[in-house]
């Protein structure tokens, strides 16, 4: 077995970070985030896995002697596709992508060509299995989802993006604790009902225009409405407004009542920007 096995070295080449830490590191930043949606041994069990690639011949070379670029995530994704079962799937799909992000499925039988999760499963890939003698890949359990839709795809896609968020946040932050070597410190955020209320207060001159003959009207009548659904009860929610009414003010207020309401953490804000 070889002495250590690394990944990553400092800017100045003075300090190592053995590959065991970094995974060790990652695993329990990917759990404390996955632990928001009661999905905390699924995220530490992804991120486990995720750099097995780093221990070879070729990815040493790379970060030694700066080498050609080596393809250090499908070797973890191919661990846990083996293994098999629903759970590990969806995070072979999340390893594979950490770096380049969420492979499209392909199909059996796709050749080693293609970047998606099939193609990348019949990868031949550089010698790692030195290291698997130090690290267990589990068999993930299913995740507590809440199905929506009549076969609960949905869930399925959005629990595979939440947890592809947590690896490779974890992925980041543990890397950049070591690069900085732990010099980084962020100030913590506001809590949500502090940022409601200067909302709030932004708005509230907004609330008084009530003329529905003019857009500021209708716009307020639009806000009104989200306001009034935050307070509901969680699910799914769909606001389907014309463009100039409002859609950004008016969806962040019902984000931040519905935070406040249910005492959640985190607002995720994903828009496809075509401007």
């Amino acid at each position: 077995m070889k002495e250590k096995y690394l990944a990553h070295i400092s800017d100045d080449k003075t300090r190592e970070q053995l590959l065991m830490d970094h995974l060790i590191g990652t695993a329990e930043l990917a759990g404390q985030f996955a632990k928001a949606f009661d999905c905390e041994e699924q995220g530490r069990a992804t991120a486990k896995s995720h750099d097995l690639g780093k221990a070879t011949i070729a990815f040493e070379h790379r970060l030694l002697h700066d080498g050609p670029k080596v393809d250090h995530s499908t070797a973890g994704a191919k661990e846990l596709y083996n293994i098999g079962g629903l759970s590990n799937i969806l995070a072979a799909y999340c390893v594979a992508g950490h770096h380049a992000g969420l492979p499209d499925g392909g199909a059996p039988g796709e050749g080693a060509g293609t970047p998606t999760l099939h193609g990348r499963m019949a990868k031949e890939l550089e010698d790692y299995s030195d290291f698997l003698k130090e690290i267990e890949i589990p068999k993930i359990p299913v995740p507590p989802l809440k199905s929506i839709g009549k076969k609960g795809g949905f869930s399925l896609a959005f629990y595979t993006r939440m947890l592809f968020s947590c690896l490779v946040d974890a992925d980041y932050l543990d890397t950049e604790k070591f690069m900085s070597n732990g010099a980084v410190v962020r100030p913590k955020s506001d809590s949500m009902d502090v940022i409601f209320k200067l909302l709030a207060q932004h708005i509230t001159p907004w609330l008084k225009n009530t003329d529905r003959n003019t857009i500021n009207g209708r716009r307020t009548e639009i806000l009104k409405a989200c306001l009034e659904k935050g307070q509901a009860a969680q699910g799914l929610f769909q606001l389907t407004v014309p463009t100039g009414g409002g859609k950004t003010v008016s969806s962040m207020a019902f984000a931040l009542r519905h935070a406040v309401e249910h005492d959640l953490e985190r607002i995720v804000y994903v828009i496809p920007y075509t401007s």
